[in-house]
């Protein structure tokens, strides 16, 4: 009766009956038409997001969509901090809606904790990157996480760091390389610094006054945490009626072996030496100047860690005057102490003057050859053996070639080791005078051998372009050479078959930038050689 409302589930003709004041009647009809609600759909591409990124909302099944929350329209890009359920409500050409949801779901980032140590440092010296917080980390400018690299400039590094479910979050870090100060050490100074691979390292005070400059090379023994102390004396010492100069170093790695070295004097620590200098010691340089005649009196002795005529090695070294100080340069065989000097009493020639110490692999030996251009009352060599650099044990014996142990025109010496060792070979020269004094030549030669047999030899190492790869194969053979960066990082490979006997592989670097890598050289799919080579401009 009246006017109803109806909500019919489908269209529906309704009949209706009027009667008038007169009691009469009349019908008629009406169809109330009832649409579908649309069947509207959700979706998120990606439906699963890490915090920071982003999804886009899409609805289906109708022609405009109102979304929440957010009061969002269309097809909405959306930032969610946190899991969140949208609801869209879809409208078709009718006017009739449907609803719908969709999940987004947000991973966490990583929260990354990241340092270098030192933050400070002076340049040429060690910083150790470490971060945490995440399973896979990567840094910027060739840095490897817990990996200690070389600090040549003020840097900032990137660090990003990578969930297990992919998501990412980066931090910075800033590591300050202070310069120089261009003078060393004044008074005594101790640095530690953890020496990796082919480090060339400066030892520093703590205002980047210099103390001493150590070089391990590539592919030998790895010297580890080093310690580097320069001490410096009121006046000049003497032991023995020698006197040597007041600054004078102890250097102390893990793995103790040989290394190139730089040890620093300033021209006021060889005025205060020549105050005590008498006959028959001579004096060390008066001027700061390369054409001083006294430069040629240099000498360091390497003394045991327990002191002054402990197991003495005399060391005649490389020797330059930078405009500021001296720089006395020299291989040594290990470590320890070191103390400079003028040459022996009475300028008497050391026993022998090696000028050339080499040595060559052979199909299975190795041969090592010397030279000598003076000999004064030498009795023999001998060639010593190490696998380790450190401990040497003597393989042979050599007599001198010179009458009665003396002689002033060029000799020529080998011998050879006919069971080389698996690895590195190190050999040194020892050498006894007619009185039983010993001296050792501050050289060392490393010659490796591969797992199979083979040998290998890379040069030149630094090299600008072309590295020359020798193999002596025992077997005809397939050789792979990989070129690696820090990383890990194949970035060249060359395979080659190799014939029994020596072959040459080269390997061009001319395009390659400048920094250490690794060579791994495969023989027949087997790991035979690993070794460090430095790519110069």
């Amino acid at each position: 009766m009246g006017s109803p409302t109806v909500t019919p589930a489908a269209t529906t003709t309704y009949s209706v009956v009027g009667t008038d004041g007169n009691g009469c009647t009349g019908t008629a009809t009406v169809d109330v038409t009832v649409n579908a609600a649309p069947v509207v759909t959700a979706s998120a591409s990606p439906a699963i997001i890490c915090e920071g990124t982003s999804s886009v909302l899409t609805g289906g099944g109708a022609v405009t969509y109102a979304w929440d929350p957010g009061a969002l329209v269309g097809s909405p890009t959306v930032t969610p901090m946190v899991t969140t359920t949208y609801s869209v409500t879809g409208t078709d050409a009718n006017g009739c809606t449907g609803t719908a949801t969709v999940d987004v779901i947000v991973n966490p980032a990583p929260i990354l904790v990241a340092t270098a140590t030192p933050a400070s440092t002076c340049t040429q010296t060690v910083v150790t990157p470490s971060a945490s917080g995440a399973p896979t980390i990567v840094w910027t400018g060739g840095v490897t996480n817990n990996v200690p690299f070389i600090a040549t400039a003020t840097s900032i590094y990137t660090v990003t760091g990578t969930s297990g479910l992919g998501c990412d979050a980066t931090t910075t870090i800033l590591v300050t390389v202070n310069p120089m100060s261009g003078v060393l050490a004044p008074a005594t100074t101790v640095q530690s610094q953890d020496h990796g691979d082919d480090f060339n390292v400066n030892y520093y005070d703590g205002s980047c006054d210099l103390i001493a400059t150590v070089d391990d090379g590539a592919g030998g023994n790895i010297l580890g945490l080093t310690t580097s102390t320069v001490t410096v004396d009121p006046g000049f010492g003497v032991h023995n009626g020698q006197p040597f100069v007041r600054r004078w170093y102890q250097i102390t790695p893990t793995n103790n072996g040989s290394a190139d070295v730089i040890l620093y004097i300033n021209q006021s620590d060889f005025d205060n030496y020549n105050l005590g200098v008498a006959l028959p010691y001579l004096p060390l340089p008066t001027t700061g100047n390369n054409a001083d005649p006294n430069i040629s009196n240099i000498r360091i002795t390497k003394n045991s860690d327990a002191g002054l005529g402990n197991s003495p090695v005399v060391i005649t070294p490389s020797v330059n005057w930078n405009g500021t100080y001296w720089e006395l340069s020299f291989n040594t065989p290990s470590f320890s102490q070191f103390r400079v000097h003028s040459v022996n009493p009475g300028n008497v020639p050391l026993p022998a003057t090696v000028t050339n110490f080499s040595g060559v692999k052979l199909e299975s030996t190795d041969k090592l050859s010397w030279t000598t251009s003076s000999e004064q009352n030498n009795a023999f060599f001998n060639l010593q053996h190490s696998t380790d650099g450190s401990h040497f044990t003597t393989l042979a014996k050599v007599n001198s070639k010179a009458p009665n142990g003396t002689s002033v025109t060029t000799l020529n010496y080998s011998s050879i080791n006919s069971k080389p060792s698996l690895g590195h070979n190190y050999y040194r020269l020892q050498q006894v005078d007619m009185d039983g004094k010993v001296s050792v030549h501050a050289q060392i030669v490393d010659l490796i051998w591969g797992a199979t047999g083979s040998t290998v030899s890379i040069y030149p190492n630094p090299t600008t372009d072309i590295l020359n790869i020798d193999l002596y194969a025992v077997n005809d053979q397939n050789t792979t050479v990989k070129l690696l960066d820090m990383s890990g990082r194949v970035i060249k490979q060359i395979q080659a078959k190799s014939a029994v006997g020596m072959n040459n592989i080269k390997l061009s670097m001319g395009e390659i930038a400048s920094g250490v890598y690794t060579i791994q050289v495969y023989e027949n799919n087997t790991l035979s050689h690993t070794s460090k080579v430095k790519k110069n401009d």
